[in-house]
């Protein structure tokens, strides 16, 4: 990668992930009329477009170039960027969102498919792994920075934080058009000859795949994985919730959100150099206490306790998504990596589609005292679950990998018979 394209493409990385309404976002969408159950629910339809979008995206990506996937993406996230700017109603602001789901549909995975190509000609092996390390920082430092930024003119003027939001989407257009990327060599019969349907196949042999094999270790990680990935998910839109509840300023919030996002970057630096290699069983149990602890330290009526349970969120997120990965992609054949891979991320967008409007409501009603005890409870029994058919996989599967007696006394017996077939002939089929 070349210094000019370098530092285009993590100018545009930094700029994609400004984020100046995430400290806000609860208040700001109060002043504007909106319940915290209306806010889960606007939010819902970008993980609904990532879900329905994922395969049209990367279709249009693969066939027309990587530089024009970015700018439609970086478009539509303007395009709902600046309704959210100017727009109270609860049917636009949900179009909105649906549109900023576009974008990330579009940019996700691009991104990624950037770097590969670029650093095609690098000799050095680790080149792409440096690339993206940095990529993930840049988006770190853009998160912070931007939402403390957001913050501190949220105290002046909420309306102004939409505005700022919408010109750092613009901003994103104008570098992407700026881009000069190496020509992308396209295919287009491979990507015709892999349509949606066959993708669908693919996901269901592979879940066949582990089943058929009584793979416990890649079944239970990838369930843990699952459950565990909820509640960080939706943390940031929750503990806001409960901040307001509370009567924290919205400084406060933007702050804790900020210092939230800085120890997820330096969570998943610390995951990756140190704590990689880790014993399934132990991942298992390891995550479900630090999902407990943090639940239940968000149930207690104390501000300083909820940004505690924030930080374990964020912690928890990134051991979630790197420790688990490795054990999953250790313990599945390479042909059906990638397949699970999708089905790990696809399965946790649709929870938390389907569960994270419940969540809301129950927050909403209940109190957030009530409701971190209640989904703790729930927890407790998912997880006891998912060992109880962990172990019922792996039975399963040693039992399957024992040989029929009767079968196995029947090749016994026919071994111990001579040999009908003439010394040096062979039987032709």
């Amino acid at each position: 990668m070349t210094g000019r394209l370098q530092f285009q493409f993590f100018l545009g990385h930094f700029i994609w992930n400004l984020a100046f309404l995430q400290g806000v976002l609860i208040f700001f969408y109060a002043d504007r009329g909106l319940s915290l159950a209306e806010v889960f629910l606007i939010k819902n339809m970008v993980s609904v477009t990532v879900v329905v979008m994922e395969i049209p995206s990367g279709l249009v990506s693969d066939l027309f170039g990587r530089r024009r996937a970015l700018i439609i993406g970086a478009l539509a996230k303007f395009l709902g960027c600046l309704i959210i700017a100017t727009s109270s109603e609860f049917t636009l602001l949900a179009v909105a969102y649906g549109l900023i789901g576009v974008g990330v549909s579009f940019y996700s995975g691009t991104n990624i498919a950037v770097v590969y190509e670029m650093e095609k000609g690098n000799d050095d092996p680790a080149a792409r792994h440096r690339a993206l390390a940095q990529m993930g920082v840049l988006a770190g430092l853009a998160q912070f920075a931007s939402t403390l930024l957001g913050g501190l003119i949220a105290t002046w003027s909420l309306d102004m934080v939409g505005w700022i939001n919408a010109a750092g989407a613009f901003a994103a257009v104008l570098v992407f058009l700026s881009y000069r990327l190496p020509d992308h060599p396209s295919d287009p019969a491979p990507v015709v000859a892999t349509p949606k349907r066959s993708r669908v196949r693919m996901a269901r042999d592979g879940l066949r795949h582990l089943a058929a094999q009584g793979n416990a270790t890649a079944i239970v990680t990838a369930s843990v994985m699952v459950v565990a990935l909820f509640m960080p998910m939706i943390a940031i839109t929750t503990y806001q919730g409960v901040w307001q509840e509370m009567g924290a300023a919205l400084e406060f919030a933007a702050a804790a959100t900020a210092v939230a996002g800085l120890l997820s970057a330096g969570a998943s630096y610390l995951v990756k150099r140190f704590l990689v290699a880790v014993a399934p069983l132990r991942f298992a149990v390891f995550t479900f206490l630090l999902l407990e602890i943090s639940v239940l330290l968000g149930a207690l009526d104390w501000i300083a306790m909820t940004v505690v349970s924030i930080a374990l969120m964020e912690i928890l997120r990134a051991y979630v998504l790197i420790v688990g990965s490795v054990i999953v992609n250790d313990a599945v054949d390479d042909r059906f990596r990638a397949t699970i891979n999708s089905a790990i991320s696809l399965i946790t967008r649709i929870v938390v589609v389907v569960l994270s409007p419940a969540w809301a409501f129950v927050l909403q009603d209940a109190g957030h005292a009530s409701a971190f005890v209640w989904l703790a409870g729930v927890y407790a029994v998912l997880f006891i679950a998912i060992g109880v058919a962990g172990i019922a996989v792996r039975l399963s599967g040693r039992r399957a990998l024992q040989p029929d007696p009767a079968t196995e006394a029947q090749g016994v017996a026919a071994t111990a018979q001579p040999s009908s077939t003439p010394s040096g002939e062979e039987h032709s089929s």
